[in-house]
């Protein structure tokens, strides 16, 4: 399982400490405690997880200084986790899924950072979203001011064909 820690600067820059999963995280989601225990478990009860070990990685979209958009894939498995971050300035990225399997559906679960979220006044404001995705799909996400998101990517099975194509508003 991963660990995920981060703190921002004054500045809103974040920080890594006590972290194993590279540029993935979870922005803003109210992780509190003292130890990575803590926040593993904080995380696990929001139903987030993340592999540690990848047979794959991509670097979706980037600019240094700026802002950067990962997908990694698990070692031995089929689930993707895609993760962004910005600096001190909100945007909205495009996400493209073009690195999943052609011909397959995924269930996405998205924790973005809420229209009104902000890393000094509104670091709490977040949006859970779920819904299918294919190869052919992509998405338009918001990052607040130092803030970022994280997709967890699931091989659909019979259970989630009522889910809906994922949308964010």
């Amino acid at each position: 399982e991963g660990n995920l820690l981060s703190e921002r600067s004054a500045e809103g820059e974040k920080h890594e400490v006590k972290m194993n999963i590279d540029n993935l995280k979870v922005s803003n989601l109210n992780l509190q405690g003292n130890s990575v225990e803590d926040i593993k478990s904080a995380l696990k009860s929001n139903g987030f997880y993340v592999a540690v070990d990848w047979s794959d990685s991509r670097y979706l979209v980037a600019e240094p200084g700026e802002y950067i958009v990962a997908a990694r894939k698990e070692k031995g498995g089929e689930r993707w986790f895609v993760g962004g971050v910005t600096n001190g300035d909100a945007r909205t990225l495009p996400v493209a899924f073009d690195f999943l399997d052609a011909g397959k559906k995924y269930v996405a679960t998205v924790y973005a950072d809420a229209k009104d979220a902000d890393y000094q006044t509104a670091p709490e404001k977040y949006v859970i979203t779920k819904g299918l995705v294919t190869s052919k799909d992509a998405v338009k996400l918001f990052m607040a001011r130092g803030g970022g998101f994280a997709i967890s990517l699931v091989p659909a099975g019979e259970a989630d064909k009522k889910l809906k194509r994922l949308k964010i508003k």
